[in-house]
């Protein structure tokens, strides 16, 4: 796991290891994992799946629930829409106000794990709930299955008027999902790669916007690359919101890339922070044609250009994504080296808009206008990224927020 992170941790990445450790989809092992088309390649055992010579089946609607981002929305112009991307966003997501008062002293009980990232969140949501004069319950939550169940009967045993998860797997807590359901408190989940059901009330940034974000960097590196690219997909099929990442960037990559090349090299959750860098190298070494490489989210980029400058790899564009742009993040962007884009989302609006749906729940408004809201996502560049990145994407969220709910 990685260690010492700060606000500025990438909330995508950082939750999306804690929903593996937690028992999230297991078919990786240890090793590599890529599939063939149509040979195996020497390098480490990893295999390459070149597109145009191989099936790929993908699971979902790769434009679900991202408006105004196709081809036929923009007239075709994909590189207007692109470089849309690239302004960062001035407003939140969510625009409409509630319009009725939110009841003050509601009690929500969300699970904080010992990583750095989770104690930050935590703190997050509890600004959040403070500004709607309300009480931010803390459980601890461990990894193994028995320590998510011990957790869940925990928060049940406080009686809260509303449970916030993120990137737990349900499997481990289904009983106790249905008892929440039978004594009428809602359950909101955040980060994850499964859509509300069963005593899960609704879901924020769930697959469809996992599909937006891979859907949306396909974009850029076909207009970036002039529609010419071989491009290799770096991440672990553990990690679910990844993996409906990569589906979705392949199916937009292949109908707007026509010409280009796309492979995968699958790694190990636990290669992060440890291994990460001498397998990529490797890849990167044996598979010289590829000069666009997409890996993961952010946390899988430290010590990565370090690591390719010394190999003599100069000539392949780094990109990434996250829920905020960490310093080390943003500096190598700054060098204008290597990583060349990251895709960054709302990072500390996250536990914000996720307040803004319990207050509309407990308002008795609809909540819909928070969970259909499309969220604009920032393309950072080199000349955009900011010294010191920033944990962020709207500068004055809170205040936008403050205003939806009519607290001062």
């Amino acid at each position: 796991m990685i260690r010492g992170r700060t606000r500025a941790a990438l909330l995508c990445g950082a939750l999306a290891l804690l929903a593996t450790a937690c028992g999230g989809d297991d078919s990786g092992d240890d090793g590599d994992t890529t599939t063939a088309a149509p040979a195996t390649t020497a390098a480490a055992g990893d295999t390459t799946t070149v597109a145009g010579d191989a099936t790929t089946t993908v699971a979902g609607d790769a434009t679900t629930n991202a408006p105004d981002t196709t081809v036929a929305d923009s007239g075709g112009d994909l590189a207007a829409l692109v470089a849309g991307y690239e302004e960062r966003p001035t407003t939140i997501a969510v625009t409409e106000p509630i319009g009725k008062p939110v009841p003050t002293g509601k009690r929500i009980a969300t699970f904080v794990c010992p990583l750095p990232a989770c104690q930050e969140l935590a703190g997050m949501a509890k600004t959040a709930a403070e500004a709607l004069s309300w009480e931010l319950v803390e459980i601890p939550i461990g990894f193994a299955p028995e320590e998510v169940k011990t957790a869940w009967e925990q928060a049940l045993r406080e009686e809260p008027d509303g449970i916030l998860t993120l990137s737990s797997n349900r499997a481990f807590f289904e009983p106790e999902l249905a008892q929440a359901e039978e004594q009428g408190i809602p359950v909101l989940s955040m980060l994850v790669d499964t859509a509300p059901s069963g005593g899960v009330s609704a879901v924020l940034y769930g697959p469809d916007f996992m599909q937006k974000i891979g859907k949306e960097m396909a974009d850029w590196v076909t207009v970036d690359s002039g529609g010419d690219a071989n491009t290799v997909m770096i991440f672990s099929p553990q990690i679910g919101i990844l993996a409906q990442q990569s589906e979705a960037f392949r199916a937009e990559y292949e109908a707007e890339c026509a010409g280009c090349d796309v492979s995968s090299l699958e790694v190990p959750a636990t290669s992060v922070g440890n291994d990460l860098t001498t397998r990529i190298v490797g890849h990167l070494r044996a598979n010289p044609d590829i000069d666009y490489a997409w890996v993961g989210y952010g946390d899988m980029l430290r010590g990565l250009p370090a690591a390719m400058k010394a190999a003599g790899i100069d000539d392949v564009k780094v990109f990434s994504n996250g829920g905020s742009l960490a310093p080390d993040s943003a500096e190598y962007l700054r060098s204008g080296d290597t990583v060349q884009m990251f895709y960054a989302y709302a990072g500390t609006e996250c536990e914000w808009r996720a307040m803004d749906w319990f207050a509309r729940y407990f308002a008795g408004v609809p909540t819909t206008p928070n969970e259909d809201a499309a969220e604009s996502p920032w393309i950072v560049t080199p000349e955009s990224a900011p010294e010191g990145g920033t944990p962020y994407l709207v500068e004055d969220y809170a205040a936008q927020y403050k205003a939806l709910w009519g607290v001062a």
